[in-house]
């Protein structure tokens, strides 16, 4: 429904209500429109409710912020908003100026909304954000989005969580928009490890096998860092990445020593992989640092622990002549397979 006014002579259209409803769906606005040279000046504000993504698309001027309208309309499958507040300010012949300038003014755009039931893509082929739910702001020149849970499915069936997540983009009328995103993943190690070899993040590319085989729980706080171009190239993609693991657990890591409780941070550097954390070696607290070149070298473990006489018996340390009991030491293991 509509209620307001046009006055052709002056170029005005005064909006006193307007009111576009889909089922359950709808947005109210209320605004002026008055004419310019270049461009007409748009004063107006409302309230979106339960708008599903197929209908804000749709109802999204190009004109405002278009390559991060481009971006959802690419990318978002599904989803729904649950309630949004705008307001849209541009003098007559600003937006006109803003276009040109590539900059848009401080106060033109304000627009804040809730979501649920996200569905989207964020990087070529990775895995698919399911079940997503979160916050969104358009303030001047930045776009800014807040995803407080999700989840994807891997292509081998299983899940990994998405405890937190962040999209920014800024100087949005460029003709590359900087975007930038950084995720909080949980799941499984495995799970995690062929997140990381997707061809599209290609972190760990071959050297999945040098890694030991590791049990437990992951978390990756992995940052991604391009422009929202289409078919971005490699160069202009930055991937950061802080991984951990907790509850890890190796059979055999040293002949006839299991590892347990281990909580490392894994590092995934150009020119090597690292493990390096506390954990306990046959029920005894250690420290850990287990480093492999990328380059096909073999691994090097350093070990600070203390050695049982069993231990050291597994191990085929044959020190007990020279000392009993429990004895605190510092190992350097080369060549480890």
């Amino acid at each position: 429904s509509f209620k307001g006014s046009f006055a052709i002579e002056a170029q005005r259209v005064d909006i006193e209500d307007l009111v576009v409803m889909a089922g359950s769906a709808g947005v109210r606005l209320r605004g002026v429109i008055t004419g310019g040279e270049q461009s007409a000046g748009i004063k107006a504000a409302g309230r979106l409710r339960d708008v599903n993504s197929a209908l804000l698309k749709k109802l999204w001027p190009p004109i405002l912020a278009p390559k991060t309208r481009g971006w959802i309309n690419e990318n978002v499958v599904s989803g729904v908003v649950s309630d949004g507040l705008f307001e849209i300010n541009f003098a007559p012949d600003e937006l006109a100026k803003a276009q040109r300038e590539k900059i848009l003014p401080k106060n033109a755009v304000d627009l804040t909304f809730s979501m649920r039931d996200v569905r989207t893509r964020y990087f070529k082929d990775l895995p698919v954000l399911q079940g997503a739910s979160g916050n969104a702001a358009l303030k001047g020149g930045t776009f800014g989005l807040t995803i407080d849970k999700g989840f994807v499915e891997l292509p081998s069936g299983g899940k990994l969580t998405l405890a937190e997540g962040r999209f920014e983009a800024t100087e949005l009328l460029s003709g590359a928009v900087p975007g930038v995103f950084r995720f909080d993943i949980q799941g499984g190690v495995p799970q995690l490890l062929e997140f990381a070899t997707s061809p599209d993040l290609n972190l760990i590319k071959d050297d999945l096998t040098k890694l030991p085989k590791i049990e437990g729980k992951a978390r990756a706080v992995v940052g991604l860092k391009f422009p929202l171009i289409k078919n971005v190239p490699r160069e202009k993609l930055i991937i950061t990445q802080d991984v951990s693991l907790t509850e890890a657990a190796v059979k055999n890591i040293l002949p006839g020593v299991d590892l347990t409780e281990g909580k490392f941070v894994i590092g995934l550097d150009k020119d090597k992989i690292s493990v390096v954390g506390p954990a306990k070696l046959n029920g005894v607290a250690a420290t850990i640092d287990w480093k492999k070149p990328r380059n096909g070298g073999e691994a090097r473990v350093a070990v600070e622990t203390t050695l049982t006489e069993k231990m050291r018996e597994k191990l085929g340390i044959k020190l007990d002549a020279y000392m009993s009991g429990d004895v605190p030491v510092k190992l350097a293991i080369e060549n480890v397979t």
